[in-house]
This record gives structure tokens, C-alpha cells and sequence, in this order.
């Protein structure tokens, strides 16, 4: 490839979860050979952490409740502006939103999968106008071709994790110190505070272990990012019941953290009781610590875990029972932990590697549309873009 090629990378959100976190982790791995600039659709703490990393970024001026015609819109007049090589949307929500502008462009375009969801037929036709999809997991890419996209449009990438921050360590005591539990033993759940995250079935589980071992501490890591009602109300009832029963004084919410490696080294288990989980960077963080993991087998997370693990770490979804029997077992017989789940995040999670892949996947995406065009490529000129050029909502 002669010089380096001009990658803008796409994001709806300037928040920091999963998706915003995976692709931070790999973006260092990238830049010796792309030139990498971000554009936002709103402001946030991505903007930041994008500009620590010395990528720039705009950030696109919409109003309030924009339709997607105006998304694209503002989207395809910013592309004609920066004269990008390459496209790389990085939620399937902005791959939606970006991959009809980019065809329209003719500019080649990369998005990411990082979802298990049901689109409609309209999101479906706007994805697969992509040059090329990656899916976080197996099971996000076999979702996927059981909705309707060619299963030749799609590849496996896993999403990567730095080991220099997470990987194992000594205890410092501070989160003890601060909680105020001793040497209780300590479970900990990480991850947006949501419905699909299952949290009335892990405290369910809470409840069970504490039955049997009441000196354990539980800790709920992570904010509530929904608004709907539904969510609200779920969430009030769930804080409420965690402060009754065999959970009184047991349950401490700790919200958001920054300081999440440190958190998983000072805990006991890690527990995961999602309902949907395409790939959960959590466990992949968990793994790299080596601190003991049982979770739900959805989505992408036996993919996780080592396959000689499956059968005493994985329990169905909605089955706190099980999921309790599981984490019982690891903390009746807490053993010293060894150094297997970090190699194995190691050879599969690291950050290192999903960036070569990552890399590896703009070069085919770019070569493929240069070979095509006879040449490089580049985005139109703005004047032949109008706002009734793309679909409504």
C-alpha cells in the first residue's frame, strides 16, 4: 500500500461502552499505517479519549430528534469535506446510517456488527450495502445470516483487549477499605444497568449464594443509559429488593468506575447473568485478570471462555439456580489463580491482534474498491447531495 490512507471512523454515540472501549483498545495498533480521524454525531467523553490517542474529530452539529435523512445528510456534506479512502462505521446502528451514503459516494465502507437485535427489512437492505461487515462473534454472524445478509459479506473479528491494563495482579485492598468488607469474599457484575443485562436473575443468584455462604459481599459495577420507563421502574424495584432479606447491607451499587482492572483483581467471581450478550467485553477484561467467571451461555459467550471450562461456568439465561450452583462451587473452593485465562485471552482477546486484523480488513476493503474504480478512491462533490436523497425514516 504506498503512503498511508486516509480511514475516518464513524460513531452515532460519544459515550464510553463496549463498542467506543473496543475500538480505543485497538486503535493504537492501527496508526502507524492508517491515518485515522473520527466523526461523532454528538459531543461526549469519546471526543477525548479519541484526541488523547491524537486522532481527530468532529463532531457533527444536528439537532435534537435529527431523522436519519438529516443524519446522512450532514454525514455526506462532512465525507465530501474530508475526502476520506475508507469508511469505518463502528456500531451497526452507524453502519445503518452511513453504508447508503457511502455507496451513494462511491467510497468503500467498513461497518461493525456489535449487536444481536431484530432489524427491520429496510436496516437489513441499508447494512448490506456495506463492501464488508464484521461481526464481534460467531453467533453475531450467524444471527445475522439467519436474518437475511449474505454470509459472504460478514467476517469474525473479535474485539481486543489491552493486557497491559488488564491482566493479573496483587490485591491492593483498597475497594475493601473502601466498602468496609474485610476479607469477605466479593462477586462482582459489570455492565450497563439494563434489562437485558438480567440483574433480577443475578441478584436471584445473590440471594441463593448468600443463603449458603452469608459472609459474601456483592457488587453491581455500571450506569443505567435507557430512559424508558420500563428500565426505570425495573431498576427501582431491583435496588429495593437489594436491600432486604439476605441481601440487607450485602449489595453495594458502585455505579461507574474507572478503575475496572483493579476491581476484577480484588474480587472473588465475576458473575454475568445477561439475557443477550453479542461478545461481552467484560468477561474478556475478566479473562485477562484471571479472576474465576460464571455467566449465561447467550450470544458470543462461549466463545470466551476455554472449551474445557463450558460446563462449570455456563449456566442457561434466566436460571438464577443454576447460576448460584455454579458460583457456589468456585467460592467454597476458591483455589490460586493460575496464569491459563490470561494466556488465553492472550492468544485469542488481545489488543495487538484484533488491530493487525483489523488493519488487515481496511487494506481488503480499500484494495477491493481501488481494483474495481482502476485507481484510488474519494468521496463526490457535495453539490449533487440532497437531503431527499436517501430514505426516510
Amino acid at each position: 500500500m504506498a503512503g498511508r490512507r486516509r480511514v475516518q471512523v464513524l460513531f452515532e454515540y460519544a459515550t464510553l461502552n463496549g463498542g467506543e472501549r473496543s475500538f480505543l483498545a485497538v486503535a493504537p495498533h492501527l496508526l502507524n499505517d492508517w491515518d485515522l480521524s473520527a466523526c461523532l454525531m454528538e459531543s461526549g467523553p469519546l471526543a477525548q479519549r479519541l484526541e488523547n490517542l491524537s486522532i481527530p474529530v468532529t463532531c457533527l452539529t444536528l439537532a435534537p430528534g435529527a431523522s436519519l435523512s438529516e443524519k446522512r445528510q450532514a454525514l455526506a456534506q462532512h465525507l465530501c469535506t474530508a475526502q476520506p479512502d475508507l469508511i469505518h462505521a463502528n456500531s451497526l446502528s452507524m453502519t445503518r446510517i452511513s453504508a447508503p451514503v457511502a455507496k451513494d459516494l462511491g467510497l468503500p465502507h467498513l461497518g461493525h456488527l456489535r449487536d444481536i437485535i431484530n432489524p427491520s427489512r429496510q436496516i437489513l437492505s441499508d447494512l448490506a450495502q456495506s463492501n464488508r461487515l464484521l461481526a464481534v462473534s460467531s453467533a453475531v454472524k450467524a444471527w445475522c445470516v439467519g436474518l437475511g445478509l449474505p454470509a459472504d459479506l460478514i467476517e469474525v473479528l473479535y474485539n481486543g483487549v489491552d493486557l497491559t491494563e488488564f491482566s493479573p495482579g496483587p490485591r491492593n485492598g483498597a475497594l475493601r477499605a473502601e466498602l468496609g468488607v474485610g476479607d469477605a469474599p466479593l462477586v462482582v457484575g459489570i455492565g450497563q444497568l439494563g434489562l437485558r443485562k438480567g440483574l433480577d436473575t443475578w441478584l436471584s443468584a445473590a440471594e441463593r449464594i448468600a443463603a449458603v455462604l452469608p459472609q459474601t459481599h456483592f457488587l453491581l459495577v455500571g450506569e443505567q443509559h435507557s430512559r424508558k420507563q420500563e428500565t426505570i421502574d425495573h431498576l427501582a424495584a431491583l435496588r429495593r429488593r437489594s436491600t432486604e432479606g439476605l441481601l440487607a447491607g450485602k449489595v453495594h451499587w458502585l455505579g461507574r468506575r474507572d478503575d475496572i482492572a483493579a476491581i476484577l483483581r480484588e474480587c472473588d467471581l465475576l458473575m454475568h447473568a445477561a439475557r443477550q450478550e453479542p461478545l461481552g467485553r467484560v468477561l474478556l477484561e475478566g479473562l485477562a485478570c484471571g479472576i474465576p467467571i460464571v455467566a449465561t451461555a447467550v450470544g458470543g459467550t462461549a466463545e470466551i471462555l476455554p472449551p474445557e471450562d463450558h460446563a462449570t461456568a455456563l449456566a442457561p439465561p434466566d436460571d438464577p439456580a443454576k447460576l448460584a450452583e455454579l458460583a457456589t462451587s468456585v467460592l467454597r473452593s476458591p483455589v490460586a489463580r493460575d496464569d491459563r485465562y490470561p494466556r488465553w485471552a492472550f492468544e485469542r482477546f488481545s489488543a495487538v491482534r484484533s488491530g493487525l486484523a483489523l488493519a488487515d480488513h481496511y487494506l481488503a476493503v480499500y484494495s477491493g474498491a481501488a481494483a474495481r474504480d482502476g485507481g484510488s478512491v474519494h468521496a463526490s462533490s457535495p453539490k449533487a447531495i440532497t437531503p431527499t436523497s436517501w430514505p426516510c425514516d
